[in-house]
């Protein structure tokens, strides 16, 4: 499960790359929100009792939830290929994945495998820098992955700066999940320095020239 999420958040952090321009802000935003969200997962996976098999299960029960539902609004023969896969993973699944859910979580609405629907609930477990995140951006970032015209009214420079604030979160969260994974994992075991190394990563960015590059590497580095 940590690995999981450690390749999605990496394949979200490899767009962002290219993502360079501020009239990318919305897709931008869009990623940093789910690399917050991915990065307080990873957190709960040592928190929530029986985790992996939870996030397992989870997925499972989602994936049903989208055979019904398909099941229930198929129409049309070119939707027969579909209605018949969705008919036979209903047929073949069902039972079992009410039963592991019957056998992980109480009655009652489930819209995350955690059990805690609210995501501010699951932040309020983890350290306050957390909370911090939470509370200073995800409305801001939210705006960019829903409907509506919240957040749009502004002129150029204030795309730039929601762009410039969104990479700032999302690079935060990744270093956030990378660390989780070191220390889940014990890499530090195998990668000496690692954690000097992601410091030293991090400020490079920043870096105007070789020298100032140098400088660093020597500073952090040895």
């Amino acid at each position: 499960m940590f690995l999981g999420i450690y390749y999605r958040a990496a394949l979200n952090v490899s767009s962002l790359v290219t993502l360079y321009a501020p009239t990318h802000f919305q897709a931008i935003a869009q990623a940093a929100r789910l690399l917050f969200e991915l990065s307080v997962d990873v957190h709960l996976l040592d928190l929530i009792a029986d985790a992996p098999a939870k996030m397992a299960a989870f997925s499972d029960v989602e994936l049903l939830k989208a055979a019904q539902d398909g099941v229930t609004v198929a129409d049309g023969d070119e939707l027969q290929t579909e209605l018949a896969l969705w008919r036979a993973f209903i047929s073949e699944k069902e039972e079992a994945i009410h039963a592991r859910r019957s056998s992980l979580w109480p009655p009652g609405r489930l819209t995350h495998w955690s059990g805690i629907n609210q995501l501010k609930d699951r932040v309020a477990l983890l350290p306050i820098r957390y909370a911090t995140l939470h509370s200073r951006n995800y409305r801001l970032l939210s705006w960019y992955a829903h409907a509506g015209l919240t957040g749009i009214s502004m002129d150029a420079a204030g795309y730039a700066a929601i762009a410039a604030k969104s990479l700032g979160v999302a690079a935060e969260c990744y270093v956030n999940i990378l660390r989780s994974i070191i220390a889940e994992l014990h890499l530090e075991k195998a990668v000496e320095g690692i954690q000097k190394k992601m410091e030293y990563a991090q400020l490079l960015a920043f870096a105007d020239s070789e020298a100032t590059a140098e400088g660093l590497r020597r500073e952090i580095l040895g």
